[in-house]
């Protein structure tokens, strides 16, 4: 089996003139031929995918993915897998708190001793407009792990599997 990875990475939507939304159709012609070499296609979006963070930074984003991967299953006639990890510009810092920073602060001091599942859900509070984008545009997607800093993903097909581990590295930005 052939699998191919389309990677994506450092977007920046945001509200108003995207140069990458201009580049939308370019960046169809340029993979769509490679797509029909493959049995399986996963597009991954790795970081950076709005600006800052914003609910209609990612509504651009989602159009615009679920159009691109619209218009490669429609050419390819195959199924495109999307999955995606959060980057530092998927955090809302508008929604910050002085709690959260002082969480972070203790973590920088003290490592990993200071951490537990509260402390990393207060960290993550600036990236929910990130997670309820992930959660709608990976729609064929399951995670079989799935927690605030780590998803993972698996993929089975007969006898072999391939597993994606998508960690969150931008949770103390």
């Amino acid at each position: 089996m052939k699998i191919q990875i389309i990677q994506l990475s450092d977007i920046h939507f945001k509200e108003g003139e995207n140069s990458f939304q201009k580049k939308e159709e370019k960046l169809f012609e340029s993979i769509r031929n490679s797509t029909l070499e493959y049995e399986e296609i996963f597009l991954l979006v790795t970081g950076d995918i709005a600006f800052s963070g914003k609910e209609k930074e990612y509504d651009l984003g989602s159009n615009f993915l679920k159009g691109l991967k619209t218009k490669l299953e429609e050419y390819s006639q195959k199924k495109i897998n999307i999955l995606t990890i959060p980057g530092n510009h998927d955090c809302d810092f508008d929604i910050d708190t002085k709690a959260r920073q002082n969480q972070l602060n203790i973590i920088q001091r003290l490592g990993d001793s200071a951490i537990d599942d509260s402390v990393i859900n207060q960290c993550v509070e600036v990236q929910k407009n990130y997670f309820t984008f992930r959660d709608s545009i990976q729609e064929t997607a399951k995670a079989a792990y799935a927690h605030p800093l780590l998803s993972v993903y698996p993929f089975d097909y007969g006898e072999k599997r391939i597993v994606f581990h998508c960690y969150n590295t931008a949770y103390m930005s």
